[in-house]
């Protein structure tokens, strides 16, 4: 089932496309929105099998940052791109950097564009982890909301550097600290 164009459909009616492929051994996958969203899935299905699916990746995400997608990459794809792209990090960093991502930012904002995300979502996001996160739902220590924190800073650096948004919306925003 891997590269294979799976559409869904929303209960609202809407209907998105996802391609399911295999990226260093890891199962992963790219959701496509919008009026063009099969076309896009097929095209870089296609590029998927032509190209394999680092460069597909790269290709996916130029012909985004071009203005060919109306919203771009979600941050949870845009998350998975950053991690995946590390260089000179072990897999279990990568895994590390992946379970963090997944267990703060992600149920909280991954499903929007990283073009739509502000500094007051990003604001709401670290005081709801500083004060309901964590295991115990009593908030996260603040070594772990300092390094959740700082790959979604490192995130949006490198979103501004592929120019994907001008600014990153972490700037400036000052972690809680509970001691």
């Amino acid at each position: 089932s891997m590269r294979k164009v799976e559409p869904y459909k929303a209960k609202d009616g809407t209907v998105t496309y996802r391609v399911r492929f295999r990226l260093n051994g890891e199962s992963t996958s790219i959701t496509f929105r919008g009026p063009e969203a099969k076309k896009d899935a097929g095209e870089f299905a296609g590029m998927l099998a032509a190209i394999g699916p680092a460069a597909a990746l790269e290709w996916q995400r130029r012909n985004e940052t071009e203005g060919n997608s109306t919203t771009g990459p979600t941050l949870d794809e845009w998350a998975e791109h950053y991690i995946t792209t590390r260089t000179r990090i072990t897999e279990g960093t990568r895994h590390g950097y992946r379970r963090a991502y997944a267990l703060s930012y992600g149920p909280l904002l991954g499903s929007m564009p990283v073009k739509s995300i502000t500094r007051t979502h990003v604001a709401n996001a670290l005081n709801h982890l500083a004060t309901r996160g964590g295991r115990s739902g009593k908030g996260y220590s603040d070594k772990t909301l300092a390094n959740a924190h700082l790959l979604l800073a490192s995130m949006f650096k490198e979103a501004v550097e592929d120019e994907l948004i001008r600014k990153p919306p972490t700037k400036g925003i000052q972690v809680p600290r509970a001691t």
